[in-house]
């Protein structure tokens, strides 16, 4: 059996056999443990440009298998190289422990989420610590935008060491993957949207494709608030170019930062 690899980080050991399915719980609906009241959602003009950072959510009925009901955050996007990145709907009844004993039991018990069908046997750490060392920023051209991915060896001895809990640390199990020009076509087409979501919502240890219909919901509410207000401040021209209700009173930048310090 091939070894499990930490993409651009570091090696993993085999999967363990057999793999152990967590035992039910009687916790609410997986999707309401992540949510909070500081939870928010938005949605981009069409206009706004792909990049490694962004988030797409599918519209729909407009797939089926991975991406129905799916929101994708990229990890990569290269107009050369196509587009990468990882489902944050597909928590699975896995932890990181079932697939690898590589860190210790530092990480054992986080949630592990199917990112995809592509990469063979690679996994991805994505969190909100840009200042980790070796960890990678999505955008740094976004000083603002924490999210990161890697650093597995600094965050195994923060956390061991008690100055970093595990759950800011999110684990993705293969990716999904768009040829060039593939996920700006179907953008274009209206398959997916481009949006921002709170930082509770990205980096929290659950999210199943429920997920899907809260961050819709949120969006719509969050229009559906802009549009009162500007109706209330005789004000008619508050929306952008592709007719998106312009949005105030939610973080200016990309990830609410102030969520994960």
């Amino acid at each position: 059996m091939h070894a499990l690899l930490f993409t651009a980080v570091a090696s993993w050991t085999p999967l363990h056999a057999p793999i152990h399915h967590r035992p039910p719980t009687s916790s609410p609906s997986i999707f309401c443990r992540a949510k909070t009241k500081d939870s928010w959602a938005r949605r981009l003009p069409k206009s706004t440009p792909l990049a490694a950072g962004s988030v797409v959510c599918s519209a729909e009925g407009s797939f089926d298998h991975y991406f129905m009901d799916s929101i994708v955050l990229l990890v990569e996007h290269n107009e050369e190289k196509g587009s990468k990145g990882v489902l944050l709907t597909n928590e699975t009844p896995f932890v990181v422990g079932d697939m690898t004993d590589g860190l210790g039991d530092m990480f054992a018990e986080n949630t592990l989420f199917l990112g995809g069908d592509a990469g063979s046997d690679t996994m991805l750490m994505l969190h909100g610590l840009p200042l980790l060392e070796g960890a990678r920023r999505l955008r740094p051209d976004h000083p603002d935008d924490p999210l990161s991915l890697g650093g597995v060896k600094a965050a195994v001895d923060l956390v061991e060491k008690g100055e970093l809990r595990r759950e800011k640390f999110k684990f993705f199990y293969k990716t999904v993957e768009w040829l060039p020009g593939q996920l700006e076509q179907q953008c274009g087409e209206d398959l997916f949207e481009k949006v921002e979501i709170s930082n509770d919502l990205l980096l929290g240890q659950s999210g199943q494709r429920t997920m899907w219909r809260e961050v819709r919901e949120l969006m719509r509410l969050g229009e559906q608030k802009a549009k009162q207000a500007a109706e209330e401040a005789g004000d008619k021209t508050a929306v952008d170019a592709d007719g998106v209700p312009i949005i105030t009173g939610l973080p200016a930048t990309k990830y609410a930062p102030a969520a994960y310090t």
